[in-house]
């Protein structure tokens, strides 16, 4: 991810280094840039890409239950490290997802994984702009 787009999504998406903001959305658009007249114009801010933030567990307060402990609940771990780049039919843009984990088992999971996209009503999956492959978005 390129340094600028970190900023601007710092900014938006934390209140404090490593929390996350209370009022959260799938679409977060970087800043208009500024139209600074005593300043050289710089290309940086005119090429800052988008986010959709992936977190149903969170946002929707879905509950999912472990794929590998079907009677075990899985709790949120925030914001995985790791965005996507996703290339749409306009631009890309970077795709950033939730972080689950099950208390009993151990395991760990992305809420874009099959097991439990699975646990989402249709119209909620829905909601998902992505097609996920092996290396690609």
């Amino acid at each position: 991810m390129a340094l600028a787009d970190r900023e601007w999504i710092g900014r938006e998406l934390f209140a404090a280094k490593g929390r996350l903001m209370t009022s959260l959305k799938n679409w977060w658009h970087p800043p208009t840039p500024k139209n600074e007249a005593s300043r050289t114009p710089t290309p940086e801010p005119h090429f800052l890409r988008r986010l959709f933030l992936w977190m149903p567990r969170r946002m929707l307060h879905f509950d999912f239950t472990c794929p590998n402990c079907p009677d075990k609940s899985l709790r949120s771990k925030s914001v995985y490290n790791r965005v996507r780049l996703v290339l749409d039919m306009r631009d890309f843009y970077y795709l950033a997802v939730e972080y689950l984990d099950c208390n009993r088992c151990n395991g760990t999971f992305m809420s874009w994984d099959k097991g439990i996209m699975d646990q989402l009503p249709e119209g909620v999956r829905a909601q998902f702009p992505v097609v996920l492959t092996h290396k690609y978005a």
